[in-house]
């Protein structure tokens, strides 16, 4: 949803008013400006962004107060705030309830022009938002805020002939990287008052994909978590990301799930997909999990994977399988681990032989002196009235050139053998010739 202007209210003193027609989600900005050093105090349930002060010697004083609200169906409308000379208000939907502001910045001047500070735009999405203030005690000189460079909207303003506030947006989005934007003060003895000017950049929400899709497109929705966190706390993002409830499509649906490509924070990250638990379809279906690609902490990483076949009762043809696979390269000291159940169902009447196959590949190269370990466990069901054989394999692998004995053990669940064949069987690796002795 790209960010879009919901509307302006009417400007007050100390009556801020939300504009008409804001709907659930909308943000408002707020401004609000004051001829005195006094502190100026938000009403409850707006977020301060900037509430700050200057002045220009004895001539003249401003405080600018800069803040913002996410508008919730049932909130209020307005909202009183005492103290003030000019408050203006802007709601705008289509942007991100969480972290409306990417950045933000203000600045004072005495001059005849003011620029705003140069703020870096991450997001090629994001809109420019201006606040502009003027006070001048000393002179009668100041009328409406009025050109601007980049010539951007102005969306409210007042003023009197000592005071003057007005907000100004871009209108449409901002290329990234540095951005600033001038405004000519409307003070006629700008040396004798004092002028403010902030920026900030706003934030663009998510893309919701869309309830009903005809297209043959690949649709995405992608969540991230604040560019640069530097606090203490656990971040999390959570992501429900279903299939049709419906789907005819040849195509195939997928549900990704990706955690920072850099991670050089010490707790642990984690990422859970879930395939459907009712499928009719005949494409396959899969649960994938992947580290990062580069490894450099000293924790322990592990990958889960819980792949739950279409339910006790399964009447499709097509095979089912769940593998998960640590990553291809390992130079860290930490033990990996590898853990797979394959259950077969409960109940079993189909004619078809059914199997449960786990293969724990060690690296192609290992340069390690740890010792590697492969563990299956295969519970050969405690009641069988099929006629078909049971059997649980374990094999070593195919080339082995380290100097650590090998081996291969299964046991059976500590069942009783039935009358029918159980079978178990070991498949050693066969010794290699390597001359005589």
């Amino acid at each position: 949803m790209a960010i879009a202007l919901r509307g302006t209210a009417t400007t007050g003193s100390t009556t801020i008013t939300a504009p008409t027609g804001v709907s659930n989600g909308d943000v408002l900005v707020m401004a609000a400006i004051c001829a005195s050093a006094t502190t100026l105090t938000l009403p409850t349930g707006w977020t301060s962004v900037r509430n700050v002060t200057a002045a220009n010697g004895a001539f003249s004083t401003i405080r600018l107060v800069v803040a913002y609200l996410v508008w919730t169906t049932g909130t209020a409308t307005s909202w009183s705030m005492t103290g003030t000379t000019y408050n203006v208000c802007s709601g705008y939907s289509g942007v991100s309830t969480v972290t409306p502001l990417l950045v933000e910045n203000y600045t004072t001047a005495t001059a005849s022009t003011i620029t705003t500070p140069t703020v870096n735009n991450t997001s090629a999405s994001a809109w420019r938002l201006a606040v502009w203030g003027a006070n001048n005690a000393f002179n009668s000189s100041i009328s409406a805020w009025t050109t601007f460079s980049p010539a951007d909207t102005k969306r409210t303003g007042s003023n009197s002939t000592s005071s003057a506030l007005a907000l100004t947006d871009s209108n449409a989005t901002i290329s990234t990287g540095n951005t600033s934007i001038t405004g000519t003060v409307p003070d006629t003895a700008p040396s004798n008052g004092i002028s403010a000017a902030w920026i900030g950049m706003l934030n663009p929400a998510g893309v919701p994909v869309s309830d009903t899709d005809t297209g043959s497109g690949a649709d995405s929705a992608k969540i991230a978590l604040s560019y640069a966190d530097t606090g203490s706390g656990t971040d999390s993002a959570a992501v429900t990301a279903s299939t049709p409830s419906s789907d005819t499509a040849s195509g195939a649906d997928s549900a990704q799930l990706t955690a920072s490509a850099t991670d050089t924070g010490a707790a642990a990250e984690s990422g859970t997909v879930t395939t459907p638990t009712t499928e009719t379809a005949t494409a396959l279906d899969t649960a994938l999990i992947r580290q990062t690609s580069s490894d450099t902490a000293a924790g322990t990483e592990s990958a889960s994977v819980a792949v739950l076949l279409p339910s006790v009762s399964d009447s499709g043809t097509g095979t089912d399988t769940a593998a998960p696979v640590l990553r291809a390269t390992e130079s860290a000291s930490g033990t990996e681990s590898a853990s797979v159940t394959a259950a077969l169902p409960a109940a079993d009447t189909a004619a078809a032989t059914d199997a449960a196959v786990v293969a724990i590949d060690k690296l192609s190269t290992d340069t390690a002196t740890g010792a590697d370990a492969a563990v299956v466990r295969v519970n050969i069901t405690g009641t069988d009235t099929a006629g078909g054989i049971d059997s649980a394999a374990i094999r070593l692998a195919n080339s082995d050139t380290g100097s650590v004995a090998d081996s291969a053990r299964t046991r059976h669940a500590g069942q009783g053998v039935p009358a029918r064949l159980r079978l178990v069987k070991v498949i050693p690796r066969l010794p290699v010739w390597t001359g005589p002795r």
